[in-house]
């Protein structure tokens, strides 16, 4: 097992962030988070937990991107 580890490195494992940690980060409310991801100026988020899964998350360099996004529009 830890021989798989090395050979995939921690970096080709998505780092993901469920909804309660993406309002704490980005200051945003539930509701205008998903409003912006209906608009397209907020990240999708990913399904978790299977096909039929209903739970989701968000990519932790999505989140990234998108606050960098922002420092660089002030």
């Amino acid at each position: 097992m830890e021989k798989i580890g090395r050979e995939l490195g921690a970096a080709s494992l998505p780092a993901l962030m469920r909804l309660p940690e993406v309002a704490v980060v980005t200051h945003r409310s539930k509701g205008s988070i998903y409003r912006g991801v209906r608009e397209g100026t907020f990240p999708r988020p990913v399904r978790i937990g299977g096909a039929k899964g209903r739970a989701v998350a968000w990519k932790v360099e999505a989140i990234q991107g998108w606050l960098n996004a922002l420092k660089v529009a002030e």
